[in-house]
C-alpha cells in the first residue's frame, strides 16, 4: 500500500494517480481472450468500475493497463476481477505511483 499523505508531502504533490498492470498467460493451442474488471471501493461503496479485455495468442501472454486511477480518498481500495478460461493465468499485477 502507498501512504497517500506521505507520499503527497514528499513528492510536492496535489494529487497523485496509480497505474496498474496485469500480465495473462494462455497455456492453450488457441487464442482466447481475457476478460477483467478493476473497481474502486470506498467502504462499502462502489465508486467506480473499469472492464477490459486483453488478447491471449495461443501459448503466449498478454497485457492490460489501467492508467491515471485517482483514488477518491485515503480509504479508497482496488479489487481486479477476470474471467480465467481454461489453461490461462494471471501471471502478475504491477501498481505503480504516479506524480
Amino acid at each position: 500500500p502507498i501512504d497517500r499523505t506521505s507520499f503527497k508531502y514528499s513528492t510536492g504533490s496535489s494529487s497523485t494517480s496509480l497505474n496498474v498492470t496485469l500480465k495473462g498467460s494462455n497455456l492453450t493451442d488457441n487464442s482466447t481472450t481475457m476478460s477483467c474488471t478493476l473497481t474502486e471501493r470506498n467502504a462499502d461503496n462502489t465508486e467506480n468500475t473499469q472492464v477490459g479485455e486483453m488478447t491471449l495468442e495461443a501459448d503466449g501472454s498478454g497485457t492490460l493497463a489501467w492508467a491515471d486511477l485517482a483514488p477518491t480518498n485515503n480509504l479508497t481500495n482496488y479489487t481486479i476481477t477476470c474471467d480465467l478460461q481454461h489453461q490461462t493465468a494471471i501471471t502478475s499485477i504491477e501498481t505503480r505511483a504516479v506524480y
